[in-house]
């Protein structure tokens, strides 16, 4: 059966102009935050003024927008309250004709996918304008003079100090005894550094750079400069990373953290135990903790509104306490769990390095790392006891951790 078929909201969501783009794992999250309403006659949904809270989607039954001078407004799409998006209160009074139902979709959930696809937001102010204007509008394209004051501050300086530090540091390193090779050599590392520091180009660049600047000017000879792309430990790491990476991308761990959810018993202790066992089957292959925390904070955040656990309480704080421990207390167990344990392996003597990367790193930290495990789930249990407020949501309109965990990769 087609997926259309078996999620309505689904397909709702799927049918709107505004979320039609949208990538199929962002559309899986965003159900954690809609809710199904009911429409009644004359039912006034939110005034003009209110905090804009949530977007509505008409699923039958038929609304009109009131504005401030009393003029009804046609909704020109089954959509309304995009305000929620784009400003803090709405611009009209949103009032129920009849009866019908439809989606509500939280201002928190609007906000990840703002967050995570940049034109969201602009096409939600152009059907916002849309509905005041009567007609289609189209946003003119921005201005070079508008991009140009989106650029940071901080990025304008780090470019300043690339461009300026490096041959300062080299005439001042020449001036004062160095040789030229070591001159170049600093002058060569200040631009790597500065170029990590201020975060201007993706974090693998830079030292690309420094080394084929390095081969350039004769510093090195190709055999010395090269070696370490010939290692075995750069391979491993290499090939871990792009592991970890198609897992996070595939979305393979959110629905697995979806299908643990589902499967467990309905209590706070099961539940913080599927983040710690998220954290755990992550570490072998994902050889960064906050890469490790990374993929689990989305899965954090939706336990959370799904449980409708209060921000600071005692429930919310366990499960970030066992999102925390996940990510990073086997990172000196297993060989491949950190950058620094395959550099680490790298440095041993040929003959015994096969065996650090199989199990037997792992094996050796088995005391300390059952020990960690229990330690933290008995702090757990002492530091923030705690029943659920509302049991796990697993019925369609709110959370639908089963459905979600079905059509995380729909395109």
């Amino acid at each position: 059966m087609a997926p259309e078929a078996t999620h309505p909201i689904l397909s709702r969501l799927k049918a709107d102009s505004l979320f039609a783009g949208v990538d199929g794992k962002l559309l899986a999250r965003l159900l954690g935050t809609i809710e199904e309403v009911d429409l009644a006659f004359g039912a006034v949904l939110y005034k003009q003024g209110d905090p804009a809270a949530c977007l509505y989607l008409v699923v039958d039954g038929t609304v009109r927008l009131v504005a401030p001078s009393g003029r009804e407004i046609e909704l020109r799409e089954r959509r309304f309250g995009e305000e929620a998006a784009v400003m803090g209160g709405y611009v009209f009074t949103a009032k129920a004709l009849t009866d019908g139902h439809a989606l509500r979709i939280s201002r928190e959930g609007l906000a990840e996918l703002v967050r995570a696809r940049s034109s969201f937001a602009s096409e939600a102010m152009r059907s916002l304008l849309s509905q005041i204007g009567g007609e289609t509008i189209e946003l003119p394209a921005r201005s070079k003079a508008a991009k140009f004051s989106d650029v940071a501050m901080s990025e304008i300086i780090g470019w300043i100090l690339v461009i300026v530090a490096p041959p300062a540091l080299y005439l001042f390193c020449d001036n004062t005894g160095f040789s030229t090779q070591a001159a170049l050599f600093v002058a060569i590392l200040a631009a790597t550094i500065l170029l990590w520091v201020f975060s201007l180009i993706d974090e693998f660049i830079p030292p690309i750079v420094a080394v084929v600047a390095t081969l350039f000017i004769g510093l090195a000879p190709p055999s010395v400069a090269l070696a370490g792309f010939a290692s075995s430990g750069m391979m491993t790491l290499v090939g871990v990373f792009a592991l970890s990476a198609v897992i996070g991308s595939s979305g393979l761990s959110y629905r697995f953290m979806l299908w643990l959810l589902c499967k467990l018993p309905d209590r706070p202790v099961f539940q913080q135990t599927a983040l710690l066992i998220s954290g755990y089957l992550l570490s072998p292959i994902t050889p960064s903790g906050n890469s490790r925390m990374s993929l689990l904070l989305p899965l954090y955040r939706d336990m959370v509104e799904g449980l409708r656990l209060p921000a600071g309480g005692k429930g919310a704080t366990a499960l970030m306490a066992a999102t925390f421990s996940g990510a990073m207390l086997l990172s000196p167990m297993l060989s491949t769990s950190k950058s620094a344990n395959i550099t680490a392996v790298n440095f041993l003597p040929q003959q015994i390095q096969e065996q650090f990367l199989g199990l037997y790193w792992l094996v050796a930290t088995l005391v300390a790392s059952v020990g960690l495990t229990l330690f933290h789930l008995g702090a757990v249990r002492w530091l923030f006891a705690s029943e659920n407020p509302a049991p796990l949501p697993r019925a369609p309109g709110r959370f639908m951790m089963c459905r979600a965990s079905c059509v995380t990769i729909i395109s």
